[in-house]
């Protein structure tokens, strides 16, 4: 059988095993360790897969409220890592109509021990084509996070905050540009591999935005910041920059 067919009928059997799940709560830790034993075969690090098998079973189980949440709180505490990262899509999904509740845990999913689950937490908060976070309906309130979180005291949670809104700021110049203004803290992060996700961050918005992320380069080398040798060139090696040689080699001239 072709693996795409046997990764059609693995998601048909998990969402299956979920259905059951949602139809009798009161078997919930039967099907759980079901849930979990078939998810096991998928990798945390397949994000695309998990977030197409994530979006189906929120179709599933978000009607029913109460069942849905404890679901969902199962699967991102549980001890297989891709059903963490599961949970995670599911807190961007079933999370969206009561916040409030779910911040701790999105911390603690933060510091995973699997980089596929850290990976998959930075969609809880953005809005994706792939996947429509928090952001969709509690812009604000996401933006309050993050502003709370980027001065967060693990390099983890700060990480978070670098990359929770690279689809939302792409979205227009005015969404990149209030987005930029969250992530110049972190520009000059104590953690090498916060900054460096601030550069993954940049770069990406790019692509969308050009002309935002090259007027934040130039007008941060105004502020002649220790890190722009550190920073600029980076950025700048991205594709977008390249299309664009004459702006591109004006910024690099002034470092």
């Amino acid at each position: 059988m072709p693996e795409s067919q046997n990764r059609d009928a693995l998601a048909d059997a998990i969402l299956t095993s979920l259905a059951r799940w949602r139809d009798r709560p009161d078997q919930g830790d039967l099907h759980a360790a079901d849930a979990e034993q078939l998810l096991s075969e998928y990798s945390p690090e397949e994000s695309a897969r998990l977030i197409d098998l994530g979006n189906a079973a929120a179709d599933l189980i978000e009607r029913s409220p109460d069942t849905a949440v404890d679901m969902t709180l199962k699967l991102a505490t549980s001890a297989c890592d891709s059903a963490r990262a599961l949970g995670c899509v599911l807190i961007a999904r079933i999370g969206k109509f009561n916040p409030r509740t779910w911040l701790a845990l999105i911390k603690h999913l933060a510091e995973d021990e699997a980089s596929g689950v850290r990976d998959m937490v930075v969609h809880i908060f953005d809005t994706r084509a792939e996947l429509a976070g928090w952001t969709d309906m509690h812009a604000d309130y996401v933006f309050s996070i993050c502003e709370e979180w980027r001065e967060d005291s693990s390099y983890r949670v700060r990480r978070l905050v670098a990359r929770a809104l690279v689809g939302y700021a792409s979205m227009s110049a005015q969404n990149a540009e209030r987005v930029l203004k969250l992530l110049t803290p972190l520009y000059e992060d104590s953690a090498e591999f916060v900054r460096r996700n601030v550069v993954s961050a940049l770069r990406e918005i790019g692509k969308a935005q050009p002309d935002v992320i090259f007027t934040f380069l130039d007008a941060r080398l105004q502020i002649d910041s220790p890190y722009d040798n550190e920073m600029i060139p980076l950025v700048l090696e991205a594709s977008f920059a390249r299309k664009n040689p004459d702006w591109r080699n004006q910024i690099l001239a002034k470092l």
